[in-house]
């Protein structure tokens, strides 16, 4: 039963009212009317003295009129009144009817049949995304096969979406051909017979081809054995693809080794959706990264035309830090790009850290000056392990520099190391490193922190239960000189009681071999002793990769366990934060009376013209370094801060004597300082 009429004091104007049934006790309202000049019109929806929730679209007939299709839910036998307005003069209408009368389903083909093609895309985003939510049609069979019919009316014989990749986690790479105004996704869905699901989606979209069309790659779940429609919406587009049975995918390195191999932006969207599946997805994405290694590009040149070269590009979850050289000797530089997996490049000139460098030009020996420059790009590739970003150089001329680094390392040490040396020293300053360095530098700690592991001990015997003295000897690379100590050792009746004996292995590579040796030498002479596989310390000129920050060290012996302890040749490899903490540990160990015997460059002013090695002061702080390229390969401190610090750790300083590094008469060639733990006998 359907009853149309005015209002009270309305003139009816020209309608077509149509009631449809989409699923259960859902409903369409379809109200036809020529175009409103007064504005977009309403309908609102009332029945048993109550307001009824519904949801509209307005769509646009091929013939210029348009409909206003209205969803909503009604239960039983009840009268709904519809009104109608469109803001005219002639006022509102009113139309009455019972939906409890319309049995049918909707026809797809005949709601499809009159509207523009803009509309058409309207209907069927709002019938695959809000309203089964709304109204709780996503899982009622006769809405599923209505929605079914309209989506195969839009797209008689869609095509099926192939899976490109096998990639982890049961999760598929898939790619599609899409029209040209599919720009991004912005929802997706999975029609089958259990249902309309909604899909979160990682996606990419490719610029237009010569045909206008795009290449979409989407990341997906191995689709189930039965099968189903994809549905993929866009701002202004809806595709409809068919999901294939469950099939074997292509293998990850046939595919990177084919269409990855040349596209770098396609391969680091990869590279993003692998390493956040997993672990083993970010492994994965290392892995291939460097099977098949883009071309690196640079622009070397020894004219005076502009040249440029990418040599850092490390990332980590804090972003990535970009490093390298240029020279434009004209000016012309206008911007840096960096370019991402999707999406616009990075500007960052506004960010560029510069600093003079200069670049070998000839085979004498010669050089020429360039700007070296390094920046930060936050929150790059969402963390993931983009091992050759491209970066392009924009001149003012038009002309633009391609540039690609070599494939760039993606262990937390060795990006640190690398982090540590993207600004000379000289040049760095507090700003640089806030800005620039910090953050990927304190994301490596705290990746390695997560990693640390315990030293490992190899114990040979039985040492004494409470050891008189402790002896500790570093092993580096040398080891023939075992034999001998070992058996001295043995050959000391005070010492087998007393004392007990450890090496600190000082490569890790060398553990069995040194563990073989030591096991015979105890075999042979039965002195007790522990092999120890030495604190992971990272240190970037010795140490690169070490998981230990030198301002976390803490050594694993008990308080006042030694009364002598040397560092020879220690504390002028050290940055001055960490020397406070040695000092510190140092202090620890020592047993009242205890002595510290210590060698450094201890920069106190003085100078006679005659010194081996010229310092040159670290930014503002106390400490100073020697060699330009590899600052901590001779560092010195001032030595006012070294006095003070071994004060403030509870040492007793007794003397600090220069050595003959200063080309003054000495008997040793660092500065020397002894030091004594107070407390011990008179």
């Amino acid at each position: 039963m359907l009853s149309l009429a005015p209002a009270a004091t309305a003139v009816a104007a020209p309608t077509q009212l149509e009631i449809h049934r989409l699923g259960g006790s859902v409903f369409l309202l379809c109200w036809t009317l020529d175009a409103a000049p007064f504005g977009k019109p309403t309908i609102t929806l009332a029945g048993g003295g109550r307001r009824l929730a519904a949801a509209s679209v307005l769509l646009g007939l091929r013939d210029g009129r348009e409909r206003l299709a209205v969803a909503f839910r009604a239960s039983g036998h009840e009268s709904i009144v519809a009104t109608l307005s469109d803001h005219g003069p002639q006022g509102d209408v009113t139309a009455a009817f019972d939906p409890g009368l319309v049995h049918g389903l909707a026809d797809p083909v005949a709601l499809l049949q009159e509207l523009t093609p803009q509309a058409r895309l309207t209907l069927a985003n709002a019938l695959v995304g809000a309203w089964p939510s709304l109204f709780g049609l996503a899982a009622i069979p006769n809405y599923l096969s209505f929605l079914r019919q309209l989506l195969l009316a839009l797209t008689p014989k869609p095509v099926a979406i192939q899976p490109a990749a096998s990639l982890v986690e049961g999760r598929w790479l898939c790619e599609t051909a899409v029209p040209g105004d599919f720009t991004a996704l912005r929802s997706a869905a999975r029609l089958d017979s259990a249902g309309l699901t909604r899909l979160d989606l990682a996606s990419r979209v490719g610029a237009p081809d010569r045909g206008g069309k795009r290449e979409l790659h989407l990341v997906l779940d191995a689709p189930p054995v039965r099968g189903g429609l994809l549905i993929l919406q866009a701002e202004r587009s809806l595709v409809v693809r068919s999901l294939p049975v469950r099939q074997a995918a292509p293998s990850l390195g046939r595919w990177w080794a084919g269409k990855a191999a040349s596209r770098d932006g396609l391969r680091n969207w990869v590279v993003e959706q692998l390493s956040g599946l997993s672990e083993r997805g970010r492994l994965l994405a290392v892995e291939m990264q460097r099977r098949v290694p883009l071309a690196v590009q640079h622009v070397r040149r020894n004219d005076d035309l502009p040249a440029a070269e990418l040599d850092l590009a490390v990332c980590n979850r804090a972003g990535l830090l970009i490093g390298g050289w240029l020279r434009d000797p004209d000016d012309l530089l206008d911007e840096v790009l960096l370019h991402r997996g999707s999406g616009e490049p990075i500007a960052m000139l506004a960010g560029l850290q510069r600093f003079p460098v200069r670049l070998p030009s000839g085979t004498e020996g010669e050089t020429r000056p360039a700007t070296g420059f390094a920046a930060f790009a936050s929150d790059y590739a969402s963390g993931a392990p983009v091992l050759q970003p491209r970066c392009e150089i924009k001149l003012r001329s038009g002309t633009t520099l391609t540039l690609r680094p070599p494939v760039q390392p993606a262990d937390a040490a060795t990006i640190r190391a690398r982090a540590l040396t993207a600004i000379p020293p000289q040049y760095l300053t507090a700003a640089m490193i806030e800005t620039t360095l910090a953050p990927i530098l304190a994301a490596c700690q705290e990746d390695l922190r997560e990693n640390r592991a315990d030293p490992v001990v190899t114990t040979f015997g039985r040492a004494p239960a409470r050891p008189r003295a402790s002896v500790v000897i570093p092993l580096y690379r040398v080891y023939d000189f075992l034999r001998v100590q070992v058996a001295a050792f043995a050959g000391d009746p005070w010492f087998v009681e007393n004392a007990e004996l450890v090496y600190v292995l000082d490569s890790p590579e060398h553990e069995a071999e040194v563990a073989h040796l030591l096991g015979g030498l105890h075999l042979a002479y039965g002195l007790p002793m522990q092999l120890v596989q030495r604190l992971d310390i990272a240190h970037p000129l010795y140490n690169p990769r070490g998981s230990l920050p030198g301002i976390e060290v803490r050594f694993g012996f008990a308080n006042g366990s030694f009364d002598f302890i040397t560092m020879t040749s220690v504390a002028t490899h050290l940055p001055p934060d960490e020397l406070v903490v040695y000092l510190q540990e140092a202090s620890r160990l020592l047993a009242p009376g205890g002595r510290l015997f210590l060698t450094a460059f201890a920069i106190d002013g003085s100078a006679t013209g005659q010194e081996r090695l010229s310092f040159k002061r670290w930014q503002d702080g106390p400490g100073w370094y020697a060699i330009d390229e590899a600052p901590l390969a001779a560092a010195g401190i001032d030595s006012s801060f070294l006095l003070e610090q071994a004060t403030q750790a509870g040492l007793a300083v007794e003397v600090l004597r220069p050595g003959h590094w200063r080309g003054i008469s000495a008997a040793h060639y660092q500065d020397l300082l002894i030091a004594t733990k107070p407390g011990g006998r008179a």
